[in-house]
């Protein structure tokens, strides 16, 4: 997971560049599902509302692919993609290298 987790933080700050559009809507379903996880894995944990759940709340709802946020303005992504990448790297180096939550 810590893996998935940095490397989504990488995939956002490559966002912020010019790409073709499928690399954002790669982007978009590799953010959310990330963002997704963490929450599961925090809520399993933690059983409460915490304030790392709400954050990645949002980041899926803003990435989600399948009501998507149009913003029509890449600085205004850029700045989220570099937030959102800067968020992953933290939350991906506090991470051990242990499995988080068997999902069954």
């Amino acid at each position: 997971m810590k893996g998935a987790i940095l490397l989504a933080g990488v995939f956002s700050f490559l966002g912020m560049t010019e790409m073709p559009i499928g690399y954002y809507t790669f982007l978009r379903i590799y953010l959310t599902i990330i963002s997704g996880v963490i929450v599961v894995n925090e809520l399993s944990k933690e059983n409460k509302v915490t304030g790392k759940v709400i954050m990645f709340t949002v980041i899926g709802i803003v990435f989600n692919p399948i009501l998507p946020v149009y913003l029509h303005d890449k600085e205004l992504w850029s700045l989220i993609d570099l937030i959102v990448g800067a968020v992953m790297l933290i939350e991906g180096l506090k991470r051990k290298n242990v499995k988080d939550v068997n999902i069954s």
